[in-house]
């Protein structure tokens, strides 16, 4: 409850009180009286209607103040994964269709259309990884062989992944199994794969991380890569038929131990996948069973309990994947839009002042012009500003610049700058000219700082942004200068700093 119920609770209390004290009296006179008059069975029957009907008063009351004071909290409703994947999809075309890359815009949009028909997608993805010669195709090949139920025909093959279709018992979806090329091959080629085992990975729903022995560093870079991209990942330590029982429960241990923070214990099993044939004692060869059934019960169990959370969240994640790139592309599209902006009416700003020279550098002077110039930039961003806005926004830009100094210290490098080759009139127009392009270009960029974050000029503030221009711009204002003053010269006189 708030203080201000409180309150009301503690002052209704209070009235309360008085007013049942005054009744109260009220009613043991009135209840002399006809006691006095009618008998006492009369009083008595009058007497316990009255308080029953306060007892309903009191209680309604407390009714009252107890849901003021228990008012229940609505709480939004959990989106839906697959709701989320629509909303995902729907910014990203939005996204697309700012991208004036014409060929960027294709490549983005096929990928758009392929996470769409991904909604309606039935088979889970199941992608195998491992280091080379970690048994990876015949534990495959074991899978494929000892799967209950369907087993269908290879459904796509390219030159470096096989991809095999299957049901599992207890799985309500048919299940894509892709084995993919080793890692950590060595060469040229082999790094070409690798890249393209990684991509496989990160599309698929649930990942099976092959290896025969404790995780190499290379390894576990991967594994640990895969989780930062949220995948669900299975640790399959294959070969245990090589060692020794005690051994592999120590090797299960160092490998859970390896991973903690990373995979449950659960998520890490010993299996083998493909025994080779013994020779018996007594010259028989002996093919010994393959050993994967606690793969396969936690494979199922995670496809059976998270299968359709799995597919809405890989897909979300390749959203995300594609609206980071779609982003990049636009953020770069932007900047340059942007720059080409500041550049215009940083000219602008110059060609004002130099044809109407001004006693000092003065930015309000020049406010129209940068006010036009933030609501240009605003537009770039999405944000729609009025005029009025954006004169607002340049007049607060103009006080930071002239109370950090910079007014004073542009205008006065610039003169040292000139003052060897001008003087008089020209130098004064000059200066003030060269310095209010410089300023406005300061100014520019602040703005599309301050845009770019989406309306924030960060935890450093306006005069940090501004501050952090300055010495980004502060190298190359001496060619600065010396391209403004070539702007400001007449197209037939020449150039008095030569």
């Amino acid at each position: 409850m708030r203080r201000w119920q409180w309150g009301l609770f503690l002052a209704g209390l209070v009235v309360t009180l008085m007013l049942g004290l005054g009744f109260l009296q009220n009613l043991l006179s009135l209840y002399t009286q006809i006691l006095t008059l009618s008998g006492a069975t009369v009083a008595n029957l009058l007497l316990g209607l009255v308080l029953l009907v306060v007892l309903g008063l009191l209680l309604t009351l407390v009714r009252i103040f107890w849901l003021v004071g228990h008012r229940p909290t609505r709480r939004p409703m959990p989106r839906q994964p697959h709701q989320a994947v629509g909303a995902q999809l729907e910014a990203i075309a939005q996204q697309l269709a700012q991208i004036e890359d014409r060929i960027a815009r294709q490549v983005l949009e096929a990928q758009h259309q392929e996470l769409a028909a991904q909604q309606a997608r039935q088979p889970l993805r199941l992608v195998i990884i491992g280091t080379a010669s970690t048994g990876k195709t015949a534990l495959v090949n074991t899978l494929l062989g000892r799967i209950a139920g369907e087993v269908a025909a290879t459904l796509g093959t390219t030159t470096t992944a096989q991809v095999y279709g299957f049901r599992l018992k207890g799985v309500p979806r048919p299940i894509e199994l892709m084995d993919t090329p080793g890692l950590q091959e060595g060469s040229a080629a082999g790094a070409t794969r690798e890249q393209q085992a990684r991509e496989w990975a990160a599309q698929a729903d649930l990942v099976i991380f092959v290896v025969d022995n404790d995780l190499r560093q290379s390894e576990f870079e991967v594994l640990k890569h895969l989780r930062e991209q949220g995948k669900r990942v299975v640790l399959a330590f294959n070969k245990t038929d090589l060692y020794l029982t005690s051994d592999q429960e120590e090797l299960l241990a160092q490998l859970r131990q390896r991973v903690q923070g990373l995979l449950a214990p659960t998520d890490v099993v010993g299996i083998a996948g493909a025994p080779p044939a013994v020779t018996l004692t007594t010259g028989e060869p002996y093919q010994p069973p393959p050993e994967i059934e606690p793969l396969l019960r936690r494979v199922a169990e995670i496809l059976r309990t998270e299968g359709e959370d799995l597919i809405a969240d890989n897909l979300l994640l390749q959203c995300q994947r594609l609206g980071a790139q779609a982003q990049e592309i636009l953020d770069r599209q932007r900047q340059r839009q942007a720059e080409a902006i500041v550049e215009r009416f940083q000219w602008i700003g110059a060609g004002v002042v130099w044809l109407t020279p001004l006693p000092g550098v003065d930015l309000l002077a020049q406010a129209a012009v940068q006010a036009q110039m933030v609501v240009e930039l605003g537009q770039v961003y999405g944000c729609h500003l009025s005029l009025a806005q954006g004169r607002e926004l340049a007049l607060s830009l103009a006080k930071t610049l002239t109370a950090l100094g910079v007014v004073r210290g542009v205008a006065s490098l610039v003169s040292r700058t000139l003052k060897a080759t001008l003087a008089g009139y020209v130098l004064t127009s000059a200066v003030q000219s060269i310095s209010a392009a410089y300023l406005t270009r300061v100014a520019g960029l602040s703005f599309i700082t301050y845009f770019r974050n989406q309306q924030s000029w960060g935890a450093a503030g306006m005069a940090g942004v501004v501050q952090s221009q300055v010495q980004a711009q502060q190298a190359g204002l001496s060619q600065f200068i010396q391209q403004a003053w070539q702007r400001l010269q007449p197209p037939d006189q020449p150039d008095q700093s030569e």
